[in-house]
């Protein structure tokens, strides 16, 4: 079962998410949220998910903070 970490700044956005979809179904383990990339890493770091969601930043470019870490991350 994969695991899924998803960063966003919105927590009404968050929470919809976490709460909208059956992830044990559809085969993921939700493994928790984070507002930003910073309070994100550490939990990347012992967590370990093996997917990242994080949305588009403004300029459209989004980065995985992750990355240089822990590179089989998927974003």
């Amino acid at each position: 079962m994969k695991k899924i970490l998803l960063v966003d700044d919105e927590i009404v956005f968050r929470e919809t998410i976490r709460d909208s979809i059956d992830w044990r179904t559809e085969g993921f383990m939700y493994c928790g949220d984070a507002p930003d990339g910073e309070v994100a890493l550490p939990l990347i770091e012992q967590l370990l998910p093996d997917i990242l969601s994080r949305p588009e930043s403004g300029n459209g470019s989004a980065r995985n903070p992750a990355r240089p870490r822990l590179p089989a991350i998927s974003c």
